[in-house]
C-alpha cells in the first residue's frame, strides 16, 4: 500500500486494519490496538525493519501477559 499512496495514508489505514479485529471488545478496547498500529507502523517507517516491528509487538504482547496475571482483583 505504500506504493500506492502517501506513508500517512498508509499508516492510518493499517492501523485502522490492525484494530477492527477487535471491535468485539468494544470500541475503546479497539483503541489500543489502533494506537499500537500507529505506534508499529510508524517504527517500521522510520526503521524500515518488520523484524524490529515484530520483536516490539512481541515485547509488548509479553508485558499484557504480565499485567494481566498480577493484576490483583482479576479472576
Amino acid at each position: 500500500m505504500l506504493l500506492l499512496t502517501s506513508p500517512t495514508i498508509a499508516l492510518i489505514v493499517q492501523a485502522l486494519l490492525f484494530s477492527i479485529p477487535h471491535l468485539y471488545q468494544g470500541i475503546l478496547n479497539a483503541l489500543l490496538p489502533l494506537i499500537a498500529g500507529l505506534l508499529l507502523g510508524e517504527i517500521f517507517l522510520i526503521t524500515g525493519s518488520l523484524t524490529v516491528v515484530m520483536v516490539a509487538h512481541f515485547v509488548g504482547d509479553v508485558i499484557g501477559l504480565i499485567i494481566q496475571v498480577f493484576l490483583p482483583g482479576r479472576e
